[in-house]
């Protein structure tokens, strides 16, 4: 894990409820362990490629959609996704920060 500590915003909208949720983390405050693991699912996430992508939109009801800002160091990533264009690294990563970083 580098030395710049790594924050994660993510918001959630949609679903079957429409319900907002918002969840945050940064790996200065988390255990070793933990922070370790959200830098490496950081570092396995292709974030230049997926915000070529641009702002996909799922027009399918019921789906979520996730806004997303990763900031490391100087570097900020922003991106805004449904959950169908997800690829499984990303998926993860948002995994652990949604149950790390709580539904605020």
């Amino acid at each position: 894990m580098g030395a710049d500590p790594i924050r994660i915003e993510v918001d959630r909208s949609g679903g079957f409820a429409d319900r907002a949720v918002h969840a945050a983390i940064d790996t200065s405050t988390l255990p070793v362990d933990q922070a370790k693991e959200i830098s490496d699912l950081v570092d396995r996430v292709d974030f230049a490629a997926l915000a070529g992508q641009g702002q996909v939109h799922d027009t399918r009801p019921d789906r979520f959609q996730y806004d997303l800002t990763v900031r490391l160091g100087a570097s900020t990533h922003r991106l805004s996704l449904p959950e169908s264009a997800l690829p499984a690294e990303l998926k993860r990563l948002l995994g652990r920060v949604m149950a790390a970083g709580g539904e605020a």
